[in-house]
């Protein structure tokens, strides 16, 4: 047994590979829990399974040390990363043949997901050479190269407790930060929203796939302050579209227009204010706000 101890690099990116994993699947996990979004509990289903599979995998391969298991794991990350890196370099080429600017947002988004796309495959190159390094010494020695899979160390159930109670502990904390559905008068907090600390009154609602609506009572400077921290997309921040005085009137959807059984209330109309108007193909990002009710509103369509 003694001849066949991984080497800490291959320890290190397996351990890793497990944490990547497990937040994965506490993603998942609270996918599932959003049941009024058909679009998350369908999403959730699917992405579950395989950061479940890598994580279990990535175990057996480098903690029990089965061949069957590095091999699976290497081919699980080699498909996984390549088609992370195939949507990362397919974004950058669009954005290059349609000259658009990209911002520092954007090209630091692209630079994280390169990066770890790029791990993931050098991960599973370390799975693949230790699975061959095992059945080689399986091949010399049989029964030599992975423990029993029905027999654990203590030090192992407490490891398999530990990473239970994370899962389940970012599930919980995912769950909260997805916020309820609907959400009338309460504070930011309350509706999962993070908005300044004068912001009251909120009032929010979450449709289909990432759609939102939501307004809440504000002073003008910190309306300003909000405006210009970060609520963009990385697509509308690199269109550069400015926040812009009411020329005359600004339409826009409340909350209510998300929901069903609002006739009349759907829609604000601001004369004295600020606006802000992003759309392409079929999203878009609005807010507004209105100096005679110091109001903002915010409106974000996914597709």
């Amino acid at each position: 047994m003694d001849r066949i101890t991984p080497s800490w690099t291959y320890l290190t990116s397996s351990v890793v590979v497990i944490g990547i994993s497990i937040f994965f699947v506490s993603v998942g996990l609270s996918a599932l829990a959003v049941t009024w979004d058909p679009c998350s509990v369908i999403g959730g289903a699917l992405l579950l399974p395989f950061p479940l599979a890598t994580g279990l995998l990535q175990y057996g391969a480098a903690f029990r040390r089965n061949p069957r298991a590095a091999k699976s794991v290497a081919v699980l990350l080699f498909a996984e990363n390549g088609l992370v890196l195939f949507g990362a370099v397919t974004s950058a080429a669009e954005a290059l043949v349609q000259m658009e600017r990209l911002s520092w947002t954007s090209l630091g988004v692209l630079a994280v997901v390169f990066g770890l796309g790029s791990f993931g495959v050098l991960c599973g190159w370390f799975n693949l050479r230790w699975a061959r390094l095992l059945r080689t010494l399986a091949a010399a020695e049989p029964g030599s190269t992975h423990d029993n899979p029905f027999q654990f160390s203590l030090r192992e159930l407490f490891a398999w407790t530990a990473i239970i109670a994370l899962t389940m502990g970012l599930t919980v904390w995912g769950i909260r930060g997805i916020g309820p559905q609907l959400a009338e008068h309460v504070t930011a907090r309350e509706a999962g929203l993070t908005l300044p600390p004068g912001a009251t009154d909120v009032c929010c609602f979450r449709g289909f796939r990432g759609n939102i609506a939501y307004e809440f009572s504000i002073d003008e400077v910190s309306f300003f302050d909000w405006a210009s921290s970060g609520i963009l997309s990385p697509e509308a921040e690199a269109a550069d579209v400015a926040v812009k005085p009411i020329a005359g009137s600004f339409r826009m959807l409340r909350y209510l227009g998300l929901q069903s059984g609002n006739a009349g209330n759907e829609y604000v109309t601001i004369v004295h204010g600020y606006c802000y108007s992003w759309s392409k193909e079929d999203r878009r990002i609005e807010f507004a706000y209105d100096l005679d009710t110091k109001r903002a509103y915010y409106y974000l369509q996914t597709y």
